[in-house]
C-alpha cells in the first residue's frame, strides 16, 4: 500500500484545479485494495473522520480563511478564481450541511467501487512495467 519512496497517497493538483486528463480517477481514488486491506470496520472510521475534516473545513469561519489564503498559494500555477470557483465547488458552499455531508459520503463509500480508477490504476501499472523494461 506505501510506495518504496514512502508516499501512501497524492493529491494531484491538476485533477484538483480541473486539469484533468480524459481517463482520469473519481474525485475520491480510493481503491477496493485500499478498502479490503484496512478492513471493514477501520474503513468506516475512515470515512467518520473525513466527514468530521470535511465538516470543519465547511465552518463560516473556516471558510474565510481557506477563501483568503489558498488562491494566493496557488497563484503562481492556478489563476485566483479558478482555486476559489473549485473550493466553492469542492466544500459544497451552496448547500445545506446535511445535504453536503450526506453528498460526500455517497462519494467516499462508492469510490471503491469505480471504474474509472480501476482502469487508470492499471493503465498506469502497465505503464511502470514498460518503463521497468525500458518500454
Amino acid at each position: 500500500m506505501i510506495r518504496a519512496d514512502g508516499v501512501m497517497f497524492h493529491i494531484d493538483f491538476g485533477r484538483v484545479f480541473g486539469d484533468a486528463l480524459l481517463l482520469d480517477t473519481d474525485s475520491f481514488a480510493i481503491t477496493k485494495e485500499f478498502r479490503d486491506e484496512i478492513g471493514t470496520e477501520v474503513f468506516n472510521e475512515f470515512v467518520r473522520i473525513c466527514l468530521l475534516a470535511f465538516e470543519v473545513l465547511r465552518d463560516p469561519k473556516n471558510v474565510h480563511l481557506i477563501h483568503a489564503l489558498v488562491p494566493t498559494m496557488f497563484s503562481v500555477i492556478f489563476p485566483k478564481e479558478k482555486v476559489s470557483g473549485f473550493l466553492t465547488k469542492s466544500l459544497m458552499l451552496g448547500v445545506d450541511r446535511e445535504t453536503a455531508r450526506a453528498t460526500l459520503m455517497k462519494q467516499i463509500v462508492n469510490a471503491p467501487e469505480s471504474y474509472r480508477t480501476y482502469f487508470k490504476n492499471k493503465i498506469q501499472s502497465f505503464k511502470k512495467q514498460g518503463s521497468k523494461r525500458g518500454i
